[in-house]
């Protein structure tokens, strides 16, 4: 049953992520990991290392700011913005971008995380790699404390 159940949760990763294949091939033709093609950090940093950088978002103001030491500090230091963010190709962007997907470059533990309480939990209770990982500031698995 678990091995039935762990196929068909491979088979719609599989097939979700080859219906991303438009936003994946822009980083495959890029190059080494981390290099994605499109705009620099710099030029998202153009925008994005403005404080008051917002957007509206169900009535509430959202910050769009993203502070480059923080950035630099995180495990995903050393990539592009684009490598993460995808379907960036020109600045400005459109504001409706594709969501991240962090399991374009960590398969292995979308794999093991679809599987686990966090990844079976809806709704509200769902957990994202965000979750505990954060967003700019992302942090090693061995760093956040979890019991394994």
């Amino acid at each position: 049953m678990m091995r039935n159940l762990a196929f068909m949760i491979f088979l719609g990763l599989t097939l979700g992520l080859s219906l991303a294949a438009p936003a994946r091939a822009v980083a495959a033709q890029a190059g080494p990991p981390g290099q994605a093609r499109g705009p620099s950090n710099e030029d998202c940093l153009g925008c994005h290392a403005d404080k008051g950088l917002t957007k509206q978002v169900a009535g509430k103001a959202v910050s769009l700011f993203t502070d480059e030491a923080v950035l630099k500090g995180s495990v995903h230091g050393r990539l592009e913005c684009t490598a993460c963010h995808t379907g960036i190709t020109e600045v400005p962007h459109a504001e409706k971008l594709p969501p991240v997907a962090c399991q374009k470059c960590h398969a292995m533990a979308a794999r093991t995380d679809a599987t686990s309480i966090h990844g079976r939990a809806a709704g509200a209770a769902r957990v994202t790699c965000q979750s505990c990982h954060g967003t700019h500031a992302v942090a090693p698995a061995a760093k956040l404390g979890a019991e394994r």
